[in-house]
């Protein structure tokens, strides 16, 4: 920052009696802002900080110039009523003053803050801020300082007080001291694990800043293309979640409608995540997202008081009012009238649009934004900042919202983009990520409006968002159609009837926003601009009745023309042609390739088949890509015909997955324990050891070492390392073109939802709000998994003969 003398700090010199470069070299020395705001409380924090003792790191060659000022300042801020700009109340407390200049001062700010009962060891903390680093970024102290303003405001931790080092601390002793204090953290349990979880996240960061400052190596991950869009802050009310910092988000987990008479508010949940290095590398690997991983401990609040679900579950059974019953009364009765404009509502609606006599310009953007609300799903904030542009440049640089193409005459969606996913890459095989898509637009009032009132000047414009109407003149003008309507269950309808009769995952994308429940659906569903364009096309002419809509005007057919190597939507979802290739290639492999090898040849044979066996089987399955993702015939319940498996790589048992297995699943898991046990029989010739390893102690797949002659745990690492030779996708991708396949065989939700273990709360089988059985998710999947196999050509290879 550049400080400039301004007639307040030309003042305060002069009545501290210092030279206005004095006072300007202080000002940068603690990071102040220009406006030097509540610099009484910086003073007197700078004073205390430098009267413990000092940490060796901190070598400030004009420290003593510096006390000496603070000295003259601190005795006219205290004396003077002139500088009240500067002063602070007496029983102003630190955080109220560091509101609103935390993130953009967090050096300044921290010596706003204190510790009664810990004095020095807090301020010889602070210390360590100036004692700078050339490799250290804003981030970096930023993270720092959090943790010991979090130290000096809540009871300080035990281990750190009982081992501080007091005589002559350092950047080394305290960065080890807080890295032992994270280790023992791991270990202990304590009654509130919210305390516990929150002090080892902001260890951890503040860790980082220290290891810079003892040159210490600090892994950064290059973020690029989504990624730097995911770190920006996203509204709730535009795509459903909203990204805090780097590692943490908010979404709703209800419908939201504040205009409602009754049941007012809504429920909304808060997780983070905070990853090491190798378990982002492990789920890499497997294929998987950071935000699909379960979390120990998930927050969710209602009307802005937080508690833990676990102390709401509690509450609810008690009770009964707790919000566990109110988000899954939410996901079971998605389309319940409470939510959605009835079929008389929308032709009220429509036809008052279609015929209300625009007079001004302010009456037209109520009437356009309306209409974005409607046939684009879009929040009121979200429609009134929507994008207008008429050439094709417009199109790449939009990345949000909603925009319209005055050109062409259609609307424009860019990508949803989900939070904290891991870099992307080009990977063959898989449907390449489309930016954006178009969509028809059912009405020719749309571009008559813009026409009259919004003619664009420029390439991209916003021609709403400068404009002065406000929210409540869209409520007022509801009423006036229906007193039930509200703006809400006009942005809503389209996006909620698309969700409850196609998939959560397609009406997300297809809208650009996340509807509550669980995000994971959205990692593994992508669809064609074609696709979309015919079910958004269905979507409005059954939904939205007719009145005196001039559908004629509207004569632009879907484009079936539209790239179909070019998917919307997840990453990584391989096209048909590629799974056909694949099993291709294993096929010749298998049957041809594997004689021509040398000595042990069946090991080989052993391998390539595991392989396939895993990759053939998950395709039926939707089986996660976790420590031996295979289900054996001993996990499936006899006659019955329902599998019984766990697949999230976690210890406890409530992951457990119930799914009727298809016959030819069934007897790929049957064909390869036949030949495991022929292999087992061949290796206990070359090596009587061999059946003694933990790995075999179980019906479970497994690789051979072909220089060892050791089984290897069939890992996801393993898996794709065997099935390199065939395939580039994880082997998690085999879910993703699962759920994208049966979507478009057009299944019902609740089944995809079944079948791939996606359910929110309330909406698994057998949950108490469901009412959907295994013999319903039975006759439907299996007549769509028989037209996969036929795609695909999946066929039963059978393993080593004896």
């Amino acid at each position: 920052m550049i400080y400039e003398s301004t007639d307040d700090i030309a003042l305060l010199a002069s009545i501290a009696n210092l030279y206005e470069s004095e006072l300007l070299r202080y000002l940068k020395f603690i990071k102040a802002p220009a406006s030097f705001k509540n610099g009484q409380a910086a003073v007197t924090g700078f004073r205390r900080m430098l009267s413990a003792p000092l940490v060796a790191d901190l070598k400030a060659p004009n420290l003593d110039e510096l006390l000496v000022t603070n000295s003259r300042l601190e005795y006219a801020l205290a004396t003077s009523p002139d500088l009240s700009k500067f002063t602070i109340s007496t029983n102003a407390s630190a955080k109220k003053l560091a509101h609103g200049m935390l993130s953009e001062f967090p050096e300044y700010t921290m010596l706003f803050f204190h510790s009664h009962n810990h004095q020095d060891l807090i301020e010889q903390m602070k210390q360590l801020i100036w004692a700078e680093s050339l490799q250290a970024t804003d981030n970096d102290i930023s993270d720092y300082c959090r943790f010991v303003r979090v130290l000096s405001e809540s009871h300080l931790p035990q281990f750190i007080a009982d081992r501080f080092p007091h005589q002559e601390p350092s950047a080394i002793t305290i960065y080890q001291l807080l890295h032992d204090f994270i280790e023992s953290e791991k270990s202990n349990h304590r009654d509130n694990v919210y305390y516990q979880a929150n002090m080892l996240t902001n260890a951890r960061s503040a860790l980082r800043y220290l290891k810079v400052l003892n040159g210490r190596k600090v892994l950064r991950r290059n973020r690029k293309g989504e990624a730097r869009v995911v770190e920006s802050r996203r509204s709730l009310g535009v795509r459903g979640f909203s990204n805090l910092g780097s590692q943490a988000f908010v979404k709703y987990l209800t419908v939201p409608d504040e205009d409602e008479l009754f049941e007012k508010g809504f429920v909304r949940g808060f997780e983070d995540f905070e990853l090491e290095q190798d378990e982002l590398d492990e789920i890499e690997t497997q294929g998987v997202e950071p935000a699909e991983l379960e979390k120990r401990c998930q927050l969710a609040w209602f009307l802005d008081i937080s508690s833990p679900l676990y102390a709401q579950q509690f509450r609810a059974k008690v009770r009964r009012q707790g919000q566990i019953a109110r988000i899954e009364r939410h996901n079971q009765y998605l389309p319940s009238n409470i939510h959605l404009m009835n079929e008389v509502e929308g032709h009220a609606l429509l036809e008052r649009l279609e015929n209300y006599h625009v007079e001004s310009k302010e009456q037209a953007a109520i009437i356009l934004t309306l209409y974005i609300m409607l046939f684009t799903s879009s929040s009121f904030e979200r429609a009134k900042s929507f994008i207008l542009f008429f050439d094709e440049d417009g199109v790449s640089r939009m990345d949000d919202g909603v925009g319209y193409d005055l050109l062409s005459n259609m609307w424009v969606m860019p990508r949803l983009r989900l939070p904290f996913m891991t870099t992307e890459v080009n990977l063959p095989g898989a449907l390449s990520p489309r930016e954006s898509i178009e969509l028809p637009v059912h009405t020719s009032r749309i571009k008559e409006l813009v026409d009259r009132f919004f003619k664009p000047k420029q390439k991209i414009t916003k021609p709403l968002s400068r404009m002065r109407y406000k929210a409540s003149q869209i409520t007022e003008f509801l009423k006036t159609v229906d007193e039930r309507l509200t703006p809400a269950k006009v942005s809503n309808y389209l996006i909620l009837n698309l969700a409850t009769t196609t998939s959560i995952s397609v009406a997300g994308y297809l809208f650009n926003r996340a509807m509550p429940g669980s995000l994971a659906r959205y990692y593994y569903s992508s669809h064609t601009e074609y696709e979309y364009q015919k079910i958004y096309n269905a979507l409005v002419l059954n939904t939205l009745p007719k009145c005196d809509f001039n559908w004629s005007a509207y004569n632009k057919p879907v484009n079936p023309f539209s790239n179909p190597d070019y998917g919307f939507g997840a990453r990584y979802v391989p096209s048909t042609e590629s799974i056909r290739e694949v099993f291709a290639l294993m096929s010749t492999d298998l049957y041809e390739n594997w004689r021509k090898t040398q000595t042990y040849s069946f090991i080989l044979f052993h391998n390539w088949y595991t392989a396939y066996c895993i990759f053939a089987q998950s395709l039926l399955t939707g089986i996660r890509a976790v420590v031996d993702p295979f289900i054996g015939t001993q996990q499936v319940i006899g006659a019955t015909g329902l599998a019984v498996f766990r697949d999230k790589d976690t210890k406890d048992q409530f992951h457990t997955r119930i799914l009727p297995l298809h016959p030819l699943a069934l007897k790929i898991a049957e064909e390869y324990e036949r030949h495991r046990q022929i292999i087992l029989e061949k290796m206990l010739l070359l090596n009587p050891l061999f059946c003694r390893s933990d790995i075999l102690a179980s019906n479970t797949t497994f690789f051979i070492e072909p220089e060892t002659k050791q089984p290897i745990e069939a890992r996801p690492r393993e898996i794709k390392w065997h099935l390199r030779a065939f395939s580039s996708l994880p082997i998690n991708s085999n879910r993703k073109f699962l759920r994208s396949y049966l979507e478009r065989q057009g299944l019902t939700p609740e089944t995809i939802d079944a079948t791939l273990g996606h359910a929110s709360l309330g909406e698994p089988i057998g949950d108490s709000m469901s009412t959907f059985s295994f013999i319903d998710l039975k006759t439907e999947l299996f007549d769509a998994l028989d037209n996969l196999i036929d795609e695909v050509g999946l066929t039963l290879l059978k393993g080593l003969s004896a």
